[in-house]
């Protein structure tokens, strides 16, 4: 388990640390969601409103911040994005 420590303390990665949370969280994109990630002609998503993305993270707000508590760290709308 990649803890939030290890995190800060550089020791892993980024994609790494969210990765394994968002697989033990059990997170997938909504067919919706995935919809406007194809469409999107922005390379870094941003013609997709937060509040979009906002509410995909609080569908799964509790199962990601039971993950993330584990790691000694916790669900905020910025981690869960």
């Amino acid at each position: 388990m990649i803890t939030r420590k290890d995190y800060m303390e550089k020791k892993t990665s980024f994609e790494d640390y969210y990765l394994e949370i968002a697989k033990e969280a059990r997170v997938s994109v909504s067919a919706h969601l995935m919809a406007r990630v194809r469409r999107s002609s922005d390379p870094y998503l941003n013609d997709i409103p937060l509040t979009v993305w906002d509410a995909e993270s609080i569908y799964y707000q509790q199962g990601i911040n039971r993950v993330m508590r584990a790691r000694g760290d916790f669900w905020s709308l910025a981690g869960g994005v």
